[in-house]
């Protein structure tokens, strides 16, 4: 029995770690990208400790009033894990800074976030919130709220699928919310969704750890 609840513990740890988080396992190079028609968001980390790693992350936007491009070098922190024996719950802070076009004009901008989930074999939930803060315009804000469930029960060396309810908001969209059904295909250290909102846009998302 001690056994069992071990190996299902480790088995936890291991798919957390692989999940679309700002920070993976040590040593680990992270590859994601997610995509919607008027969102393009990619990110390449490199995780130098079990809770710190170094990011660069290219952002697009579709406005009310306009197209926005942001580059930021950033900095991914995990500031707390509470590892359960049938569960895991993370918190993770992020900040940087960089260029910020808008409107043909390019500025500097800072760049903050906080992001929480918690997962279990059957269930997930997760919030996050990017904040952009650029000189001489208007501030950004993107948050994102999602809730899930296992479509069957897997193992950590198994293909493992879920349906997700994905629910976000950018506060300088015309568009109040834009809510996604997505489905989650995940193996190993690759992970796959697909999905399109209530309005029609799609979202293509895709994540590796190498």
């Amino acid at each position: 029995m001690f056994a069992r609840l071990c190996t299902l513990a480790l088995c936890l740890t291991l798919a957390a770690q692989a999940r679309a988080h700002p920070v993976p396992f040590k040593d680990a190079l992270s590859v994601m990208t997610w995509n919607q028609p008027f969102f393009n968001e990619t990110m390449l980390a490199y995780s130098f400790h079990r809770k710190a790693a170094i990011a660069a992350q290219y952002m697009r936007m579709d406005m009310a009033d306009g197209e926005m491009k942001v580059v930021t070098p950033q900095l991914n922190f995990l500031a707390k894990r509470w590892n359960e024996l049938d569960s895991q719950a993370n918190v993770y802070f992020i900040g940087g800074g960089g260029t910020y076009e808008f409107d043909r004009v390019t500025r500097t901008t800072a760049l903050g976030g906080v992001e929480a989930d918690w997962e279990s074999r059957k269930y997930y939930v997760s919030s996050k919130l990017t904040g952009l803060w650029p000189n001489g315009d208007d501030n950004t804000y993107v948050q994102t709220y999602r809730a899930g469930i296992a479509a069957y029960p897997s193992e950590f060396d198994e293909i493992s699928a879920w349906l997700i309810l994905d629910v976000q908001h950018i506060n300088r969209r015309e568009r109040e919310l834009t809510v996604t059904p997505v489905m989650r295909l995940f193996y190993r250290n690759v992970l796959t969704e697909i999905g399109a909102s209530f309005t029609g846009d799609f979202m293509l998302n895709f994540m590796i750890h190498l």
